[in-house]
């Protein structure tokens, strides 16, 4: 049937498109999160060259699993 025809091609283009939509999006976050380590290890560099002392952030999560 032509009209089952063009529906399966339509259904088809239409997951590429939401599959690529994904992919783009997780691309995205991934990049972000890049660039938020690179800040981090600028700022950790940063206070290392004044001698700054950093006391590391221990979330109560963390703190309940030991």
């Amino acid at each position: 049937n032509l009209f089952q025809g063009v529906a399966e091609v339509l259904h088809v283009a239409l997951q590429h498109r939401r599959q690529r939509r994904r992919r783009v999006k997780l691309r995205r976050h991934l990049e972000a999160l890049i660039r938020c380590q690179a800040m981090a290890d600028k700022l950790l560099q940063r206070a290392l060259e004044l001698r700054i002392a950093l006391i590391p952030h221990c979330s109560l999560h963390a703190s309940r699993k030991r």
